[in-house]
């Protein structure tokens, strides 16, 4: 695989990205710890939104600092090919985790979803919506804590106006909050709430709450169904659980918790959790407060 050429920085390893943008992890001419490097495939350069997306990434970094954000530490717009340097954190995403073991234990998914929402209610309190909460956006260290990642779809109430008048959805479908699905759209804080609420539940189950064969019929199943809850699934679920996945799906935007309200009910659930002893079994064997099947503790 061909390595690309950054000027003051020694590319080791690609990280990930997608369609338009590459992310590898770097070492600084003159520096010893690695950092994360991002910038546009040359084909993207050719699409104005390119170079928006990487800006918004910088602005919403400089406007919130918070442990469960990645760092942008530089950012350069004036070369031939712009980009930005983050910190680098080892580990994994989420979307990789739930590859590997297909669903995360009771505990280990309110733990993670507590701090995505300790992220998102740190860019909403300076009127940021991250608006692409998803698996594959959440980066897990070793020891399991977190950092919202790729924050180029991060904007303010109503600066995506022109894109929404024009047709296009911002975020991922099957993510994507119903009020993001049907005219008039309304953005805003509630739809990071709801795609929080999509993402624990497949920590939970292995499946989305909307599942579908494509985008276009998640988007649809959207405007006529509810979403799956968590009694669909077999599991020994808590009714404190039950409820806070419901919350973070309602329908209602105006019905979901803030982001400040989810954070202390998820940590009264993991509090809840840890105090709860294993309930006996008919034969006096222990029985789990985790849902069956393949679980990573």
């Amino acid at each position: 695989m061909h390595t690309p050429q950054l000027p003051g920085f020694q590319l080791v390893r690609k990280l990930g990205g997608g369609r338009s943008f590459r992310v590898w992890e770097a070492a600084a001419e003159g520096a010893q710890e690695s950092v994360a490097v991002k910038f546009p495939r040359r084909s993207a350069l050719e699409k104005a939104s390119t170079i928006i997306l990487l800006r918004r990434e910088a602005r919403a970094a400089r406007l919130v600092q918070h442990p469960r954000l990645i760092r942008v530490l530089e950012s350069n717009f004036d070369g031939d090919l712009p980009f930005l340097v983050m910190e680098y954190m080892p580990g994994e995403s989420l979307k990789d985790r739930l590859g590997r073991f297909g669903r995360l234990s009771i505990r280990r998914a309110i733990w993670i979803a507590r701090q995505i929402a300790e992220g998102l209610a740190a860019m909403h309190r300076v009127g940021l919506v991250h608006a692409d909460i998803k698996p594959g956006n959440v980066l897990l260290s070793p020891r399991t804590e977190v950092k919202l990642i790729d924050m180029g779809f991060a904007h303010r109430r109503g600066e995506n106006q022109k894109l929404v008048d024009a047709g296009f959805t911002i975020g991922t479908a099957n993510y994507l909050a119903p009020e993001l699905c049907v005219q008039p759209v309304r953005e805003g804080p509630p739809a990071d709430l709801f795609a929080l609420g999509a993402t624990l539940f497949e920590c939970l189950t292995g499946k989305v709450p909307y599942p579908a064969e494509t985008a276009q019929d998640a988007i649809r199943l959207r405007k006529r169904r509810r979403a799956l809850d968590l009694t669909d699934f077999r599991g020994n679920w808590p009714e404190c659980v039950v409820r806070a996945v419901r919350s973070l799906l309602a329908r209602e935007p105006y019905e979901r918790p803030t982001a400040a309200a989810a954070v202390r009910e998820l940590v009264r659930i993991e509090v809840d959790l840890m105090s709860r002893k294993p309930a006996p079994t008919p034969a006096g064997r222990s029985l789990s407060l985790f849902p069956l099947g393949r679980l990573w503790k």
